[in-house]
């Protein structure tokens, strides 16, 4: 699956860019690819619901607003439905660490395009190896 995003603000995770690819390699997969699409620069993020199902965040108000989530009156995509991705962190003292960032998000309502990162200063790294 593939979806184009555009980021109003512009995308920290494409170097600033307002405009990119969101792919999906298969559908089974929780590594997705966010795709700069005027340079090509590939950003590797994780799938929150797939990573860490206790560690999903609630979308704020303003998030679900930023995203034209769904209204009272029902138009638009529920929060729930929104794809709610992590990046990639390596340490560079410490490699073995690397995990998903939990603490940087990249929002992305696939209905409609919007996308948005939001940070969540107190979440931690969902590690990619584990440790004994």
């Amino acid at each position: 699956m593939e979806y184009d995003v555009t980021f109003e603000s512009g995308c920290e995770a494409l170097g600033g860019a307002c405009h990119g690819r969101l792919i999906r390699l298969t559908t089974e997969s929780a590594a997705l690819i966010l795709r700069d699409t005027t340079s090509g620069a590939d950003t590797l993020l994780g799938d929150v619901r797939r990573l860490c199902r206790d560690c999903v965040p609630a979308l704020s108000a303003e998030e679900q607003a930023a995203l034209d989530c769904a209204e009272p009156s029902g138009r638009g995509v529920a929060p729930e439905e929104v794809e709610v991705l992590c990046r990639l962190h390596i340490p560079h003292d410490r490699p073995q660490d690397a995990g998903f960032d939990l603490g940087r998000l990249v929002l992305v309502n696939t209905a409609n395009g919007k996308g948005l990162e939001a940070m969540r200063p107190d979440a931690g790294l969902v590690p990619l190896t584990l440790h004994d």
